[in-house]
């Protein structure tokens, strides 16, 4: 049995959603999230150094439309955005394109006792509002 997958058809369906995103006030378009502009970034964060640290702007800013990129720029610096906010906007990126968005884990539910009753858990850490503690008095 011959296996086959069209990744063209794929690959087209994704680009005809364009992603798009608001940061300092304004609308702006990944109009070029592919595989080049990532392995790029990819790499230049391998590396290391400097390199590391501007990879994030590269990366966001390979991604933009051609003539957002100076705008979008100039908003950073005018808006003062973080660089936790860069991070979360490239992982978002990344996430719109591949169709993968990685949700948080959800909680592992409580273990059941043998005995079915609940189950005691036992804290290393004591809790702030059972402790407290009262000053000897001067009269004893």
């Amino acid at each position: 049995m011959a296996r086959f997958k069209d990744f063209d058809a794929a690959e087209a369906e994704r680009k005809g959603d364009p992603i798009t995103f608001k940061l300092g006030d304004q609308e702006w378009t990944a109009a070029h999230v592919n595989a080049a502009n990532f392995l790029a970034f990819s790499r230049q964060t391998a590396e290391g150094g400097a390199g590391a640290a501007t990879g994030f702007d590269d990366y966001i800013t390979s991604t933009l439309a051609e003539d957002q990129r100076e705008p979008f720029h100039a908003m950073l610096t005018e808006h003062d955005v973080q660089l936790s906010t860069l991070i979360a906007l490239m992982q978002w990126i990344v996430e719109q394109a591949t169709g993968n968005p990685t949700a948080a884990a959800s909680p592992s539910p409580a273990p059941q006792s043998n005995t079915g009753k609940p189950r005691v858990v036992y804290s290393r850490e004591p809790r702030q509002e059972s402790i407290t503690e009262t000053a000897p008095s001067a009269t004893g």
